[in-house]
């Protein structure tokens, strides 16, 4: 089945005003070497040949999306991609902190290690490559509903009509997408215990500040949370190739993406090395493999038949620069809506 973008009409009617004008959301997420970077850039690539204004942002700690579009993408800016009128690009690199063990650290005291205020600063906030996607993740949040998140105006900051996310491995994706839910019972106890013991625990108000500043993200990250689960607005894309631990972990992600409430429509299969007939094959070693992937994928089929699954062949070459990634438009997406 080729590729198709899941929203319509239908599903527009079920959005208010405001939500109508954001862009649609497509963020792909897989195992690390997949090729969901490849996969991103081409739809990007062809949406914006068919005209749609695209923006296309890398959120991986370990961006390869300059790579795949052969060009530089290090200063944290957005790009203009040569040959399209209506394309942009953006490796959105998110600055943790020098010692790289948490966002929850700016809380807790310097001179005071162990204190109860280095304690609560210190356990309820993620490893550094976490809060790197939540961060990024909140900049997205900021760039569809303005710095200040309120989306009053109803305006979304992004004249654009798709914005296309690289998303990170699924395993660091999960342990992000899930952590808010957690930290939103974390922050009621830090404040609850601020508030009964704060005639002892003297926060300076530069560290007030820094715990607004925590209730703040969060609440930035609810909202683009909202905007996953949301069918009318988002969708969620996996990518997998024919091997047995990619389906493994393809398997977890979508029971664990449900259980998140995170829409999921599609699921793409990359790198299909032949079509299972082992006797057109000279190499047993081929065939053999060939044989391997053609049982992966019927299970695959079998199991997410829930969702949109197409299939992708191997390519004799690497796909990157913008004209090999829009050769892969008839492979992989049809043209709608």
């Amino acid at each position: 089945m080729v590729f198709s973008l899941p929203f319509s009409e239908e599903l527009d009617q079920t959005l208010d005003w405001r939500q109508r004008l954001l862009p649609k959301i497509v963020l792909c997420s897989g195992k690390g070497g997949v090729g969901k970077t490849t996969i991103t850039a081409a739809l990007a690539c062809a949406r914006a040949r068919s005209g749609k204004k695209v923006l296309i942002i890398s959120i991986d700690p370990a961006h390869s999306l300059g790579d795949s579009l052969k060009m530089d993408l290090s200063d944290n800016k957005v790009h203009a991609v040569p040959g399209f009128g209506t394309l942009h690009a953006l490796e959105l690199k998110i600055a943790i902190g020098s010692k790289n063990k948490g966002a929850g650290n700016d809380l807790g005291s310097q001179s005071d290690d162990g204190s109860l205020e280095q304690l609560l600063g210190g356990i309820f906030f993620p490893v550094s490559e976490e809060m790197s996607i939540l961060e990024s993740l909140v900049y997205v949040s900021r760039l569809l509903f303005g710095r200040n998140n309120s989306g009053v105006s109803g305006e979304s900051r992004l004249d654009i009509d798709e914005l296309y996310i690289d998303g990170s491995p699924s395993g660091h994706m999960l342990r992000a997408l899930s952590f808010p839910f957690q930290m939103n019972e974390y922050l009621e106890r830090l404040i609850r215990v601020y508030s009964k013991f704060k005639r002892i625990i003297e926060l300076s108000p530069r560290k007030r500040d820094l715990l607004r500043k925590k209730e703040d993200l969060m609440e930035s990250f609810k909202r683009i949370v909202a905007i996953l689960r949301n069918p009318g607005i988002s969708t969620m894309v996996l990518v997998m190739i024919p091997e047995a631990m990619a389906l493994s972990e393809t398997q977890r992600t979508y029971q664990q993406l449900q259980g998140l409430g995170i829409n999921v429509t599609n699921l793409i299969i990359n790198k299909i090395q032949g079509d299972g007939t082992r006797d057109r094959i000279a190499c047993p070693f081929c065939a053999e493999r060939v044989k391997h992937e053609s049982e992966i994928i019927s299970q695959t089929t079998a199991q997410f038949n829930t969702l949109s699954i197409t299939e992708l062949p191997l390519f004799e070459t690497e796909i990157t620069g913008t004209d090999r990634l829009l050769s892969l438009q008839p492979f992989l997406l049809n043209q709608k809506p």
